[in-house]
């Protein structure tokens, strides 16, 4: 992958990003371009709580703005149409713009966690590796995510996750389903205060890692 920065200063650009995204009061400022990247790049920096501050916010500019104005797709412009105005100008007014619809590809590959592994193409192995809303606080207008459940129909079989996340009691729990013939790598989400991790009712010992191999089945994680 070619980069345009040294790996030394991706850190840096990266803290920058963040502080002009809360510096906007956490609305989206991109546009054709800049949104097709911007939530992957959060996720693969370990920015999660900010791409739920993105994808919750109900203001515009923002996704949920639009689904909260009817949206069934996705729009050339994020104030395309509103309940109160009526529709833009037609001559920029696309509402079929996928550009922006790149959203959902974090919600699978971060927040359901479901992706690929670069050394086993096809989805010969899964990588899970959910993001659960661990957010101390959530911006004005905000909700905080409590469960997710997304399911992908690979080439081999369906891959289903389903997880659920506690606050108050601190537990994560995560149900995990892969066809047969399937080998899935589960990267343990990092929580703080965890004591105790079980796969399938067996507790595991936290010095084989932070990831636990599965193979075709039905799995439960539970980590509290």
């Amino acid at each position: 992958m070619a980069r345009l920065l040294p790996e030394s200063r991706e850190e840096e650009a990266v803290s920058l990003l963040e502080k002009k995204i809360r510096n906007n009061g956490h609305l989206l400022s991109t546009g054709f371009v800049g949104t097709g990247i911007l939530m992957n790049i959060l996720g693969r920096y370990g920015r999660h709580h900010m791409a739920y501050d993105l994808l919750m916010q109900r203001n515009n500019p923002s996704w949920l703005y639009s689904v909260d104005q009817g949206a069934t797709t996705i729009w050339e412009r994020w104030n395309s149409y509103g309940r109160s105005f009526g529709f833009g100008d037609v001559s920029m007014n696309s509402f079929n713009h996928y550009a922006y619809g790149c959203v959902g590809e974090w919600m699978y590959r971060y927040m359901a966690g479901i992706d690929t592994s670069e050394i086993h193409p096809g989805f010969e192995e899964v990588i899970l590796q959910p993001k659960p809303d661990l957010r101390v606080s959530v911006p004005e207008g905000g909700e905080q995510i409590t469960w997710v459940k997304a399911s992908y129909e690979s080439r081999l079989g369906r891959i289903q996750v389903q997880w659920q996340w506690e606050r108050e009691e601190r537990r994560f729990s995560c149900q995990v389903s892969l066809a047969e013939g399937m080998r899935g790598i589960f990267c343990l989400p990092e929580i703080d205060g965890i004591r105790r991790v079980r796969l399938n009712g067996e507790e595991l010992s936290w010095e084989s890692g932070r990831t636990v191999r599965l193979s075709g089945g039905e799995w439960k994680i539970v980590m509290e």
